[in-house]
C-alpha cells in the first residue's frame, strides 16, 4: 500500500478530522481589570445621602408666565425676551399709526418675572397708565401703554 503524505504536518487521526470553516465565533468579553492589582475592576452604585420617601410625591409641575399685548382687539402672545413695537414691518408688533416711530418702543424682560417698557428714542414718546416714560419703567398686568394715537395693554397670566 502506498504511503500517503500528511497534509501540513498533521498526521495520524487529526489529519483525518473535517474542520467548519463557517464565521468566527465572537470572543468572550473580557471585564476590565485593574491593571495596578491585577484584580477585576468594580462597578460604583451611586446612593443619595437622603433616601427617596414615598411622601416625596410627583415632581412639583412647573409655573410658567403668559405675557402679552393687546391692541385693537387682538391679543398677541409676547415670545421672546426683547420685542420691538413700532410701524416698521421688521418689529415684532407693527402698528398702522401714522403717529408711531418705525421702532417705538420694546418690552424687555429683566428677570424670570420682571418686564420693562422702553422707548427707543421714538418722536412722539411713549406713556405707561398716562406718565410719559424716560429710560426704562416696569410693568404689570393690565398696564396701558400708550404710543401716538394707539393704546396696548400688558397682560400677564400664569400657564
Amino acid at each position: 500500500m502506498p504511503k500517503t503524505k500528511p497534509t501540513h504536518g498533521i498526521e495520524g487521526a487529526q489529519a483525518n478530522t473535517s474542520v467548519n470553516w463557517s464565521a468566527p465565533r465572537p470572543a468572550m468579553p473580557q471585564r476590565p481589570r485593574d491593571a495596578a492589582h491585577g484584580r477585576t475592576a468594580a462597578t460604583m452604585v451611586y446612593r443619595p445621602e437622603v433616601p427617596l420617601t414615598a411622601d416625596d410625591g410627583p415632581p412639583e409641575e412647573v409655573v410658567r408666565e403668559r405675557i402679552t399685548l393687546t391692541v385693537d382687539g387682538r391679543t398677541i402672545p409676547v415670545t421672546t425676551g426683547r420685542f420691538v413695537v413700532g410701524r416698521s414691518r421688521e418689529c415684532d408688533v407693527r402698528v398702522d399709526d401714522g403717529n408711531v416711530s418705525r421702532r417705538h418702543f420694546e418690552l424687555v424682560q429683566e428677570g424670570p418675572t420682571t418686564w420693562v417698557v422702553a422707548d427707543l428714542g421714538s418722536t412722539n414718546g411713549t406713556e405707561v397708565n398716562g406718565q410719559r416714560v424716560s429710560g426704562r419703567k416696569r410693568l404689570d398686568d393690565g398696564d396701558r401703554i400708550t404710543i401716538g394715537g394707539t393704546e396696548l395693554v400688558f397682560g400677564r397670566s400664569l400657564r
